[in-house]
Protein backbone atom coordinates (compact mmCIF):
# COMPACT_ATOMS: atom_id res chain seq x y z
CA UNK A 1 0.00 0.00 0.00
CA UNK A 2 1.08 3.58 -0.67
CA UNK A 3 0.30 6.51 1.63
CA UNK A 4 -1.24 9.62 0.03
CA UNK A 5 -1.32 13.06 1.63
CA UNK A 6 -3.66 15.72 0.19
CA UNK A 7 -2.52 19.15 1.35
CA UNK A 8 -4.57 22.25 0.51
CA UNK A 9 -5.52 25.36 2.45
CA UNK A 10 -9.19 24.93 1.47
CA UNK A 11 -10.91 22.01 3.30
CA UNK A 12 -13.67 21.70 0.68
CA UNK A 13 -11.10 21.21 -2.06
CA UNK A 14 -9.33 18.59 0.07
CA UNK A 15 -12.58 16.66 0.45
CA UNK A 16 -13.39 17.03 -3.24
CA UNK A 17 -10.00 15.68 -4.27
CA UNK A 18 -10.26 12.89 -1.69
CA UNK A 19 -13.58 11.80 -3.24
CA UNK A 20 -12.00 11.52 -6.71
CA UNK A 21 -9.12 9.24 -5.71
CA UNK A 22 -9.37 5.51 -6.59
CA UNK A 23 -7.84 4.38 -3.30
CA UNK A 24 -8.62 0.68 -3.62
CA UNK A 25 -7.65 0.32 -7.30
CA UNK A 26 -4.35 2.13 -6.79
CA UNK A 27 -3.54 0.53 -3.40
CA UNK A 28 -3.55 3.92 -1.68
CA UNK A 29 -4.34 4.84 1.92
CA UNK A 30 -5.02 8.44 3.02
CA UNK A 31 -2.97 10.42 5.52
CA UNK A 32 -4.40 13.10 7.80
CA UNK A 33 -5.65 16.35 6.28
CA UNK A 34 -3.62 19.51 6.98
CA UNK A 35 -3.93 22.96 5.42
CA UNK A 36 -0.86 25.04 6.33
CA UNK A 37 2.74 24.81 5.23
CA UNK A 38 4.08 24.22 8.75
CA UNK A 39 1.54 21.45 9.41
CA UNK A 40 2.38 19.88 6.06
CA UNK A 41 6.07 19.84 6.94
CA UNK A 42 5.32 18.09 10.24
CA UNK A 43 2.96 15.58 8.59
CA UNK A 44 5.53 14.58 5.98
CA UNK A 45 8.13 13.97 8.69
CA UNK A 46 5.78 12.06 11.00
CA UNK A 47 3.53 10.07 8.64
CA UNK A 48 6.05 9.69 5.75
CA UNK A 49 3.55 9.67 2.87
CA UNK A 50 4.73 8.11 -0.40
CA UNK A 51 2.85 10.66 -2.52
CA UNK A 52 1.89 14.23 -1.67
CA UNK A 53 -0.77 16.11 -3.62
CA UNK A 54 0.32 19.63 -2.74
CA UNK A 55 -1.23 23.07 -3.25
CA UNK A 56 1.26 25.82 -4.10
CA UNK A 57 -0.48 28.67 -2.24
CA UNK A 58 -0.68 27.95 1.50
CA UNK A 59 -0.18 29.88 4.74
CA UNK A 60 3.29 29.89 6.40
CA UNK A 61 5.18 28.09 3.64
CA UNK A 62 4.10 27.81 0.00
CA UNK A 63 4.23 24.46 -1.75
CA UNK A 64 7.41 25.00 -3.77
CA UNK A 65 9.32 26.30 -0.73
CA UNK A 66 8.08 23.28 1.19
CA UNK A 67 9.51 20.88 -1.40
CA UNK A 68 12.83 22.77 -1.43
CA UNK A 69 13.09 22.65 2.37
CA UNK A 70 12.36 18.92 2.51
CA UNK A 71 15.02 18.27 -0.12
CA UNK A 72 17.57 20.36 1.76
CA UNK A 73 16.88 18.69 5.09
CA UNK A 74 17.18 15.20 3.65
CA UNK A 75 15.40 12.22 5.16
CA UNK A 76 12.12 10.93 3.74
CA UNK A 77 11.33 12.41 0.32
CA UNK A 78 7.89 11.67 -1.13
CA UNK A 79 6.83 12.03 -4.76
CA UNK A 80 5.04 15.36 -5.24
CA UNK A 81 2.13 16.31 -7.47
CA UNK A 82 1.63 20.08 -7.65
CA UNK A 83 -1.90 21.48 -7.59
CA UNK A 84 -2.53 25.18 -8.15
CA UNK A 85 -4.91 27.90 -9.24
CA UNK A 86 -2.03 29.83 -10.74
CA UNK A 87 -1.82 30.05 -14.49
CA UNK A 88 1.77 31.18 -14.52
CA UNK A 89 4.76 29.59 -16.20
CA UNK A 90 7.16 30.48 -13.39
CA UNK A 91 5.38 28.00 -11.12
CA UNK A 92 5.45 25.23 -13.71
CA UNK A 93 9.10 25.92 -14.44
CA UNK A 94 9.99 25.84 -10.75
CA UNK A 95 8.05 22.60 -10.34
CA UNK A 96 9.96 21.04 -13.23
CA UNK A 97 13.27 22.05 -11.66
CA UNK A 98 12.19 20.40 -8.42
CA UNK A 99 11.46 17.19 -10.35
CA UNK A 100 7.82 16.92 -9.30
CA UNK A 101 5.82 14.07 -10.78
CA UNK A 102 3.05 16.27 -12.22
CA UNK A 103 1.72 19.83 -12.36
CA UNK A 104 -2.09 20.10 -12.37
CA UNK A 105 -4.27 23.22 -12.41
CA UNK A 106 -7.42 23.12 -10.30
CA UNK A 107 -9.54 24.46 -13.13
CA UNK A 108 -8.97 21.31 -15.20
CA UNK A 109 -8.59 18.61 -12.56
CA UNK A 110 -11.09 15.76 -12.83
CA UNK A 111 -11.25 12.10 -11.82
CA UNK A 112 -9.38 10.82 -14.88
CA UNK A 113 -6.60 13.44 -14.78
CA UNK A 114 -6.07 13.03 -11.03
CA UNK A 115 -5.88 9.23 -11.01
CA UNK A 116 -3.66 9.16 -14.10
CA UNK A 117 -1.28 11.52 -12.28
CA UNK A 118 -1.39 9.25 -9.20
CA UNK A 119 -0.58 6.17 -11.31
CA UNK A 120 2.44 7.98 -12.70
CA UNK A 121 3.51 8.98 -9.19
CA UNK A 122 3.20 5.39 -7.94
CA UNK A 123 5.60 4.26 -10.66
CA UNK A 124 8.09 6.88 -9.48
CA UNK A 125 7.70 5.60 -5.91
CA UNK A 126 8.41 2.06 -7.09
CA UNK A 127 11.52 3.20 -8.95
CA UNK A 128 12.80 4.95 -5.84
CA UNK A 129 12.19 2.09 -3.39
CA UNK A 130 13.08 -1.09 -5.31
CA UNK A 131 16.63 -2.45 -5.18
CA UNK A 132 18.60 -1.72 -8.35
CA UNK A 133 18.20 -5.22 -9.86
CA UNK A 134 14.48 -5.36 -9.05
CA UNK A 135 14.06 -1.77 -10.22
CA UNK A 136 15.63 -2.59 -13.55
CA UNK A 137 13.37 -5.61 -13.94
CA UNK A 138 10.27 -3.62 -13.00
CA UNK A 139 11.16 -0.91 -15.47
CA UNK A 140 11.69 -3.48 -18.20
CA UNK A 141 8.30 -5.10 -17.55
CA UNK A 142 6.55 -1.73 -17.38
CA UNK A 143 8.18 -0.42 -20.51
CA UNK A 144 8.06 -3.51 -22.74
CA UNK A 145 4.96 -2.31 -24.60
CA UNK A 146 6.16 1.29 -24.68
CA UNK A 147 9.56 0.21 -25.99
CA UNK A 148 7.98 -1.90 -28.73
CA UNK A 149 5.75 1.01 -29.69
CA UNK A 150 8.59 3.55 -29.63
CA UNK A 151 10.84 1.19 -31.59
CA UNK A 152 8.18 0.75 -34.28
CA UNK A 153 7.76 4.50 -34.77
CA UNK A 154 11.52 5.12 -34.64
CA UNK A 155 12.01 2.54 -37.39
CA UNK A 156 9.16 3.99 -39.41
CA UNK A 157 10.48 7.56 -39.29
CA UNK A 158 14.03 6.42 -40.04
CA UNK A 159 12.97 4.66 -43.27
CA UNK A 160 13.57 1.13 -41.96
CA UNK A 161 10.35 -0.17 -43.51
CA UNK A 162 10.48 -0.37 -47.28
CA UNK A 163 7.41 -0.53 -49.51
CA UNK A 164 7.94 -4.27 -49.65
CA UNK A 165 8.10 -4.55 -45.86
CA UNK A 166 6.81 -7.81 -44.53
CA UNK A 167 4.66 -6.08 -41.91
CA UNK A 168 1.36 -4.42 -42.69
CA UNK A 169 2.00 -0.80 -41.74
CA UNK A 170 -1.69 0.10 -41.61
CA UNK A 171 -2.41 -2.76 -39.23
CA UNK A 172 0.65 -1.90 -37.13
CA UNK A 173 -0.37 1.77 -36.94
CA UNK A 174 -3.90 0.77 -35.92
CA UNK A 175 -2.48 -1.50 -33.22
CA UNK A 176 -0.56 1.52 -31.90
CA UNK A 177 -3.59 3.77 -31.80
CA UNK A 178 -3.45 5.51 -35.21
CA UNK A 179 -6.13 4.82 -37.79
CA UNK A 180 -7.90 6.62 -40.59
CA UNK A 181 -8.03 6.94 -44.36
CA UNK A 182 -5.17 9.47 -44.43
CA UNK A 183 -2.02 9.89 -42.36
CA UNK A 184 0.14 12.90 -41.61
CA UNK A 185 2.93 14.38 -39.49
CA UNK A 186 3.15 17.58 -37.47
CA UNK A 187 6.45 18.92 -36.15
CA UNK A 188 6.56 21.36 -33.23
CA UNK A 189 9.74 23.22 -32.34
CA UNK A 190 9.79 25.13 -29.04
CA UNK A 191 11.31 28.60 -29.34
CA UNK A 192 11.35 29.86 -25.75
CA UNK A 193 14.11 27.53 -24.54
CA UNK A 194 17.53 28.77 -23.47
CA UNK A 195 20.10 27.80 -26.07
CA UNK A 196 22.83 27.28 -23.47
CA UNK A 197 20.89 25.16 -20.98
CA UNK A 198 19.60 21.60 -20.95
CA UNK A 199 15.84 22.16 -20.95
CA UNK A 200 14.78 18.68 -21.99
CA UNK A 201 12.44 18.30 -19.02
CA UNK A 202 10.41 21.24 -20.32
CA UNK A 203 10.31 19.67 -23.79
CA UNK A 204 9.18 16.34 -22.31
CA UNK A 205 6.41 18.06 -20.36
CA UNK A 206 5.43 19.92 -23.52
CA UNK A 207 5.29 16.64 -25.46
CA UNK A 208 2.90 15.15 -22.90
CA UNK A 209 0.74 18.27 -23.08
CA UNK A 210 0.71 18.24 -26.89
CA UNK A 211 -0.34 14.58 -26.90
CA UNK A 212 -3.19 15.26 -24.45
CA UNK A 213 -4.39 18.16 -26.60
CA UNK A 214 -4.06 16.51 -30.03
CA UNK A 215 -5.81 13.31 -28.92
CA UNK A 216 -8.96 15.33 -28.37
CA UNK A 217 -9.11 15.79 -32.16
CA UNK A 218 -7.22 12.97 -33.93
CA UNK A 219 -5.74 9.56 -33.07
CA UNK A 220 -2.04 10.27 -32.72
CA UNK A 221 1.39 9.34 -31.41
CA UNK A 222 3.56 12.11 -29.95
CA UNK A 223 7.19 11.83 -28.97
CA UNK A 224 10.25 13.90 -28.24
CA UNK A 225 12.47 13.89 -31.34
CA UNK A 226 15.05 16.55 -30.54
CA UNK A 227 15.98 18.54 -27.45
CA UNK A 228 13.57 21.26 -28.62
CA UNK A 229 11.50 19.33 -31.17
CA UNK A 230 8.38 17.17 -30.90
CA UNK A 231 6.77 15.04 -33.61
CA UNK A 232 3.09 14.13 -33.81
CA UNK A 233 1.98 11.39 -36.21
CA UNK A 234 -1.75 11.15 -36.75
CA UNK A 235 -4.46 9.40 -38.71
CA UNK A 236 -7.83 10.83 -39.71
CA UNK A 237 -10.78 10.13 -41.96
CA UNK A 238 -12.62 12.47 -44.30
CA UNK A 239 -11.62 14.70 -47.17
CA UNK A 240 -8.32 16.63 -47.09
CA UNK A 241 -10.24 19.87 -46.51
CA UNK A 242 -12.13 18.35 -43.57
CA UNK A 243 -8.91 17.04 -42.07
CA UNK A 244 -7.29 20.46 -42.57
CA UNK A 245 -10.16 22.08 -40.66
CA UNK A 246 -9.79 19.59 -37.80
CA UNK A 247 -6.04 20.16 -37.68
CA UNK A 248 -6.50 23.93 -37.61
CA UNK A 249 -8.68 23.59 -34.51
CA UNK A 250 -6.37 21.06 -32.89
CA UNK A 251 -3.22 23.12 -33.44
CA UNK A 252 -4.84 26.38 -32.29
CA UNK A 253 -5.96 24.67 -29.09
CA UNK A 254 -2.58 22.97 -28.63
CA UNK A 255 -0.63 26.20 -29.14
CA UNK A 256 -2.89 28.00 -26.66
CA UNK A 257 -2.49 25.31 -23.99
CA UNK A 258 1.25 25.04 -24.61
CA UNK A 259 1.72 28.75 -23.98
CA UNK A 260 -0.73 28.77 -21.10
CA UNK A 261 0.91 25.99 -19.10
CA UNK A 262 4.57 26.13 -20.13
CA UNK A 263 4.96 29.70 -21.42
CA UNK A 264 6.47 28.22 -24.58
CA UNK A 265 5.95 29.57 -28.06
CA UNK A 266 6.30 27.23 -30.98
CA UNK A 267 6.93 26.93 -34.68
CA UNK A 268 4.71 24.33 -36.36
CA UNK A 269 5.04 22.55 -39.69
CA UNK A 270 2.49 20.14 -41.19
CA UNK A 271 3.64 17.66 -43.82
CA UNK A 272 1.56 16.33 -46.73
CA UNK A 273 -1.31 13.93 -46.12
CA UNK A 274 -0.76 10.41 -47.45
CA UNK A 275 -2.96 7.39 -47.96
CA UNK A 276 0.00 5.00 -47.83
CA UNK A 277 1.65 4.92 -44.38
CA UNK A 278 4.95 4.02 -46.06
CA UNK A 279 5.03 7.69 -47.12
CA UNK A 280 4.91 8.93 -43.52
CA UNK A 281 8.73 9.27 -43.24
CA UNK A 282 8.67 11.69 -46.17
CA UNK A 283 5.73 13.59 -44.64
CA UNK A 284 7.64 13.78 -41.36
CA UNK A 285 10.77 15.08 -43.08
CA UNK A 286 8.77 17.79 -44.88
CA UNK A 287 7.02 18.81 -41.64
CA UNK A 288 10.45 19.40 -40.03
CA UNK A 289 11.63 21.47 -42.99
CA UNK A 290 8.46 23.58 -42.87
CA UNK A 291 8.76 23.97 -39.12
CA UNK A 292 12.24 25.48 -39.46
CA UNK A 293 10.83 28.23 -41.67
CA UNK A 294 7.54 28.92 -39.88
CA UNK A 295 7.11 32.02 -37.77
CA UNK A 296 7.16 31.91 -33.98
CA UNK A 297 3.68 31.59 -32.50
CA UNK A 298 2.11 32.13 -35.94
CA UNK A 299 -0.19 29.88 -37.94
CA UNK A 300 1.32 26.51 -38.87
CA UNK A 301 2.90 26.10 -42.29
CA UNK A 302 1.08 23.44 -44.34
CA UNK A 303 2.80 21.55 -47.12
CA UNK A 304 -0.39 21.76 -49.18
CA UNK A 305 -0.09 25.58 -49.26
CA UNK A 306 3.17 25.46 -51.22
CA UNK A 307 3.99 24.68 -54.80
CA UNK A 308 6.48 21.80 -54.85
CA UNK A 309 9.33 24.04 -55.97
CA UNK A 310 8.71 26.52 -53.17
CA UNK A 311 8.77 24.08 -50.25
CA UNK A 312 11.51 25.16 -47.80
CA UNK A 313 14.39 22.74 -47.39
CA UNK A 314 16.58 21.99 -44.42
CA UNK A 315 19.54 24.15 -43.49
CA UNK A 316 22.63 22.30 -44.79
CA UNK A 317 24.58 23.44 -41.71
CA UNK A 318 22.31 21.50 -39.33
CA UNK A 319 22.97 17.94 -38.21
CA UNK A 320 21.06 15.37 -40.27
CA UNK A 321 21.40 11.74 -39.33
CA UNK A 322 20.46 10.67 -42.86
CA UNK A 323 23.92 11.86 -43.95
CA UNK A 324 25.46 9.10 -41.82
CA UNK A 325 22.62 6.57 -41.86
CA UNK A 326 23.90 4.21 -44.55
CA UNK A 327 27.50 4.24 -43.31
CA UNK A 328 26.43 3.61 -39.71
CA UNK A 329 24.01 0.86 -40.73
CA UNK A 330 26.70 -0.93 -42.72
CA UNK A 331 29.17 -0.53 -39.85
CA UNK A 332 26.68 -1.97 -37.37
CA UNK A 333 25.71 -4.93 -39.52
CA UNK A 334 29.36 -5.66 -40.31
CA UNK A 335 30.46 -5.21 -36.67
CA UNK A 336 33.08 -2.81 -37.98
CA UNK A 337 34.33 -0.96 -34.90
CA UNK A 338 36.73 1.21 -36.89
CA UNK A 339 33.95 2.48 -39.15
CA UNK A 340 31.70 3.17 -36.13
CA UNK A 341 34.48 5.13 -34.42
CA UNK A 342 35.23 7.07 -37.61
CA UNK A 343 31.61 8.21 -38.04
CA UNK A 344 31.28 9.30 -34.41
CA UNK A 345 34.58 11.19 -34.57
CA UNK A 346 33.35 13.00 -37.69
CA UNK A 347 30.20 14.06 -35.84
CA UNK A 348 32.16 15.20 -32.79
CA UNK A 349 34.54 17.26 -34.87
CA UNK A 350 31.89 18.82 -37.06
CA UNK A 351 29.08 19.58 -34.62
CA UNK A 352 30.29 19.45 -31.00
CA UNK A 353 32.09 22.74 -30.46
CA UNK A 354 31.55 25.96 -28.44
CA UNK A 355 29.77 27.73 -31.31
CA UNK A 356 27.05 25.06 -31.40
CA UNK A 357 24.17 25.64 -28.90
CA UNK A 358 23.86 22.99 -26.22
CA UNK A 359 20.25 22.40 -27.27
CA UNK A 360 21.41 21.41 -30.77
CA UNK A 361 24.10 19.09 -29.41
CA UNK A 362 21.55 17.37 -27.17
CA UNK A 363 19.41 16.80 -30.26
CA UNK A 364 22.39 14.99 -31.79
CA UNK A 365 22.61 12.82 -28.67
CA UNK A 366 18.93 11.89 -29.01
CA UNK A 367 19.32 11.12 -32.72
CA UNK A 368 22.32 8.87 -32.11
CA UNK A 369 20.71 7.02 -29.25
CA UNK A 370 17.38 6.44 -31.00
CA UNK A 371 19.17 5.26 -34.13
CA UNK A 372 21.33 2.95 -32.02
CA UNK A 373 18.24 1.50 -30.35
CA UNK A 374 16.86 0.63 -33.79
CA UNK A 375 19.99 -1.17 -34.90
CA UNK A 376 20.55 -2.80 -31.52
CA UNK A 377 17.10 -3.40 -29.98
CA UNK A 378 18.84 -4.76 -26.87
CA UNK A 379 20.64 -1.46 -26.30
CA UNK A 380 20.17 -1.88 -22.56
CA UNK A 381 22.71 -4.70 -22.80
CA UNK A 382 25.51 -2.17 -22.58
CA UNK A 383 23.53 0.42 -20.62
CA UNK A 384 25.19 -0.27 -17.23
CA UNK A 385 28.69 0.43 -18.54
CA UNK A 386 27.56 3.47 -20.52
CA UNK A 387 24.77 5.09 -18.54
CA UNK A 388 25.90 4.28 -14.99
CA UNK A 389 23.30 5.19 -12.42
CA UNK A 390 20.68 6.03 -15.04
CA UNK A 391 18.33 3.13 -15.66
CA UNK A 392 16.71 5.10 -18.46
CA UNK A 393 19.37 6.04 -21.05
CA UNK A 394 17.33 9.12 -21.99
CA UNK A 395 17.71 10.28 -18.41
CA UNK A 396 21.47 10.30 -18.94
CA UNK A 397 20.98 12.85 -21.75
CA UNK A 398 18.81 14.96 -19.45
CA UNK A 399 21.71 15.08 -17.00
CA UNK A 400 24.05 16.74 -19.53
CA UNK A 401 24.83 20.27 -18.37
CA UNK A 402 27.50 21.58 -20.74
CA UNK A 403 29.55 20.96 -23.88
CA UNK A 404 32.07 18.76 -22.08
CA UNK A 405 29.31 16.51 -20.70
CA UNK A 406 27.80 16.17 -24.18
CA UNK A 407 31.14 15.33 -25.82
CA UNK A 408 31.78 12.78 -23.07
CA UNK A 409 28.36 11.20 -23.60
CA UNK A 410 28.86 10.84 -27.36
CA UNK A 411 32.38 9.49 -26.84
CA UNK A 412 31.11 6.96 -24.30
CA UNK A 413 28.41 5.81 -26.72
CA UNK A 414 31.01 5.52 -29.49
CA UNK A 415 33.34 3.42 -27.35
CA UNK A 416 30.55 1.18 -26.03
CA UNK A 417 29.30 0.48 -29.55
CA UNK A 418 32.81 -0.14 -30.89
CA UNK A 419 33.52 -2.57 -28.04
CA UNK A 420 30.23 -4.33 -28.66
CA UNK A 421 31.08 -4.62 -32.36
CA UNK A 422 34.48 -6.15 -31.56
CA UNK A 423 32.92 -8.63 -29.12
CA UNK A 424 30.28 -9.70 -31.64
CA UNK A 425 32.86 -9.98 -34.38
CA UNK A 426 35.11 -12.16 -32.22
CA UNK A 427 32.14 -14.33 -31.28
CA UNK A 428 31.21 -14.72 -34.94
CA UNK A 429 34.80 -15.50 -35.90
CA UNK A 430 34.89 -18.53 -33.60
CA UNK A 431 32.06 -20.31 -35.35
CA UNK A 432 31.06 -18.39 -38.48
CA UNK A 433 34.37 -18.14 -40.31
CA UNK A 434 35.04 -21.93 -40.22
CA UNK A 435 31.44 -22.51 -41.31
CA UNK A 436 31.77 -20.14 -44.26
CA UNK A 437 35.06 -21.74 -45.26
CA UNK A 438 33.47 -25.20 -45.19
CA UNK A 439 30.55 -23.87 -47.24
CA UNK A 440 32.91 -22.41 -49.86
CA UNK A 441 34.97 -25.61 -50.02
CA UNK A 442 31.85 -27.72 -50.45
CA UNK A 443 30.37 -25.43 -53.13
CA UNK A 444 33.50 -24.63 -55.09
CA UNK A 445 31.73 -25.68 -58.28
CA UNK A 446 29.38 -22.69 -57.95
CA UNK A 447 29.84 -18.99 -58.72
CA UNK A 448 30.01 -18.14 -54.99
CA UNK A 449 29.60 -14.37 -55.02
CA UNK A 450 29.84 -12.47 -51.76
CA UNK A 451 26.10 -11.76 -51.87
CA UNK A 452 25.24 -15.45 -52.38
CA UNK A 453 27.34 -16.57 -49.42
CA UNK A 454 25.98 -13.75 -47.26
CA UNK A 455 22.42 -14.83 -48.12
CA UNK A 456 23.25 -18.43 -47.24
CA UNK A 457 24.25 -17.36 -43.72
CA UNK A 458 21.63 -14.60 -43.36
CA UNK A 459 24.33 -11.95 -42.97
CA UNK A 460 25.16 -8.79 -44.86
CA UNK A 461 27.89 -8.85 -47.55
CA UNK A 462 29.73 -6.10 -45.66
CA UNK A 463 29.75 -8.23 -42.52
CA UNK A 464 31.17 -11.30 -44.31
CA UNK A 465 33.79 -9.15 -46.00
CA UNK A 466 34.82 -7.58 -42.66
CA UNK A 467 35.09 -11.01 -41.03
CA UNK A 468 37.56 -12.21 -43.66
CA UNK A 469 39.58 -8.99 -43.58
CA UNK A 470 39.98 -9.08 -39.81
CA UNK A 471 40.32 -12.77 -39.07
CA UNK A 472 41.72 -14.46 -42.20
CA UNK A 473 45.03 -14.23 -44.02
CA UNK A 474 43.14 -13.38 -47.23
CA UNK A 475 40.04 -11.59 -48.44
CA UNK A 476 36.77 -13.34 -49.23
CA UNK A 477 37.40 -13.34 -52.99
CA UNK A 478 40.94 -14.62 -52.48
CA UNK A 479 39.66 -17.48 -50.34
CA UNK A 480 37.04 -18.42 -52.95
CA UNK A 481 39.71 -18.40 -55.63
CA UNK A 482 42.03 -20.51 -53.45
CA UNK A 483 39.25 -23.04 -52.73
CA UNK A 484 38.49 -23.37 -56.43
CA UNK A 485 42.16 -23.88 -57.32
CA UNK A 486 42.54 -26.52 -54.63
CA UNK A 487 39.55 -28.34 -56.08
CA UNK A 488 40.95 -27.84 -59.59
CA UNK A 489 44.19 -29.60 -58.67
CA UNK A 490 42.23 -32.51 -57.24
CA UNK A 491 40.16 -32.84 -60.41
CA UNK A 492 43.22 -32.59 -62.66
CA UNK A 493 44.96 -35.24 -60.57
CA UNK A 494 41.90 -37.48 -60.98
CA UNK A 495 42.28 -37.29 -64.76
CA UNK A 496 39.69 -34.66 -65.66
CA UNK A 497 40.39 -32.60 -68.75
CA UNK A 498 41.19 -28.90 -68.40
CA UNK A 499 37.95 -27.77 -70.07
CA UNK A 500 35.92 -30.13 -67.87
CA UNK A 501 37.58 -28.75 -64.75
CA UNK A 502 36.85 -25.17 -65.85
CA UNK A 503 33.18 -26.07 -66.43
CA UNK A 504 32.89 -27.90 -63.11
CA UNK A 505 34.26 -24.90 -61.21
CA UNK A 506 31.95 -22.39 -62.88
CA UNK A 507 34.45 -20.86 -65.33
CA UNK A 508 32.82 -20.47 -68.73
CA UNK A 509 36.15 -19.66 -70.38
CA UNK A 510 38.87 -22.37 -70.00
CA UNK A 511 41.56 -19.89 -71.09
CA UNK A 512 40.57 -17.54 -68.24
CA UNK A 513 40.69 -20.50 -65.86
CA UNK A 514 44.18 -21.44 -67.11
CA UNK A 515 45.35 -17.84 -66.63
CA UNK A 516 44.12 -17.80 -63.00
CA UNK A 517 45.69 -21.20 -62.36
CA UNK A 518 49.08 -20.14 -63.69
CA UNK A 519 49.04 -16.89 -61.70
CA UNK A 520 48.40 -18.77 -58.46
CA UNK A 521 50.60 -21.86 -59.03
CA UNK A 522 53.34 -20.40 -61.29
CA UNK A 523 52.53 -23.08 -63.84
CA UNK A 524 49.75 -23.77 -66.32
CA UNK A 525 47.26 -26.61 -65.81
CA UNK A 526 49.11 -28.57 -68.49
CA UNK A 527 52.41 -28.08 -66.70
CA UNK A 528 50.77 -29.12 -63.45
CA UNK A 529 49.61 -32.35 -65.08
CA UNK A 530 53.15 -33.01 -66.35
CA UNK A 531 54.45 -32.34 -62.85
CA UNK A 532 52.33 -35.25 -61.66
CA UNK A 533 54.24 -37.53 -64.01
CA UNK A 534 51.61 -37.97 -66.70
CA UNK A 535 52.52 -38.74 -70.32
CA UNK A 536 49.54 -37.10 -71.96
CA UNK A 537 48.43 -33.45 -71.88
CA UNK A 538 44.92 -34.38 -70.87
CA UNK A 539 43.51 -31.90 -73.37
Amino acid sequence: MYKLAIIDDEPLIQLGLHSLVHYKELSLVPCDFVNTGNDALALIKEQTPDIVLLDISMPNIDGLDLISRIRQEGGHLPVFIILTNYDDFSYAQAAIRLDVSDFITKIEVNEEILNTALQKAILKVQEKTLPFSEKSSALNVRSDHWNAKALFFDKLLNHFFSEQAEIDLKAELAANGISGSLYGAVYVRLTGLCREENTIRITLCSAELIEDCMKKYVPCYVTLWEADGIVCLFGSSGSPSEIRSTLDQALRYTSHMLHRYTNQKARIGVGPLCADPAELPDAFSKSRDLCRHSQQDASPLYFSDFAQKDVPVADPGEFHLCEYRETLTNAFTAYDSQAITHVFDQILQRYVHPECPLCSILSICFSLFYFTSILLPNTDGFAPELFGEYLDPVESIRSIKNLEDAAGWITALRDALANRADENLLHSKNWLVPSIMDYINNHSNQTLSLQEVADAFDKSPAYISTLFKKHCAMSFSEYVRSAKLTRAKQLLADGCKIKEVADLLGYSDPYYFSKLFKKAENMSPSEYIYSLGRNSLNR
